[in-house]
């Protein structure tokens, strides 16, 4: 094989590798189980409206902010259905800080349920966000977990 083939070959090649690494995109709202994580042993304390895991992402994220936002305002933002625009600013501000393991601790001290985060998120346009696929898994396997408990 000359230079020039291998070259022509080995570009397409890429190309197709890089035309595969797409951003996957968010399941609808509907996909996403609504349910809430049971109420367990230390998790109760900071449930909820107290949310110790939205708070610890909040803080460091928004220590700018005139007014920082605290959990309860995360809590009625992933619950309205008319969001105000600081709502919008807290949720969005949330999921560009948070990581996955700060989704799941939220979800687990009922924050949100997946279904309210995926709701804000298509509110936000977020929905390729880096978190999407990740968001996704996790809520395939909340719903097999509750159509096959075992």
């Amino acid at each position: 094989m000359d230079f020039e083939t291998w070259r022509d070959r080995e570009l397409e090649r890429r190309i197709r590798e890089e035309a595969d690494d797409r951003v996957e995109r968010l399941a609808p709202p509907e996909a996403f189980p609504d349910d809430y994580t049971a109420e367990t042993g230390a998790l109760q304390r900071e449930r909820g409206a107290n949310a110790a895991a939205v708070d610890a992402v909040l803080a460091p994220g928004c220590c700018g902010w005139k007014k920082p936002p605290r959990a309860r305002e995360l809590y009625d933002a992933m619950r309205s259905e008319n969001p105000t625009e600081r709502h919008r600013s807290i949720a969005s501000a949330f999921v560009k800080e948070a990581h996955i393991d700060d989704l799941v601790m939220a979800e687990l001290q009922g924050a949100f349920t997946w279904r309210q985060l995926a709701t804000m998120l298509h509110r936000l346009g977020l929905e390729t966000s880096e978190l999407s696929p990740y968001v996704n898994r996790w809520a395939r396997q909340d719903r097999q977990k509750h159509r096959d408990p075992r």
